[in-house]
């Protein structure tokens, strides 16, 4: 769900910040590891 909700962000050339839900701390953090890989600049997806 947070990929699709965030996406047309990225594409727009905007920022994101991920505030993930108290049961799945580690998502966000796997989301943040994924914009990085996908070339995004530190700091985009936070």
């Amino acid at each position: 769900m947070v990929a699709r909700k965030i996406s047309p962000a990225l594409a727009a050339g905007c920022t994101e910040i991920l505030k993930p839900a108290e049961q799945t701390p580690l998502f966000a953090g796997a989301m943040v590891a994924l914009a990085g890989e996908a070339g995004f600049p530190e700091g985009v997806v936070t």
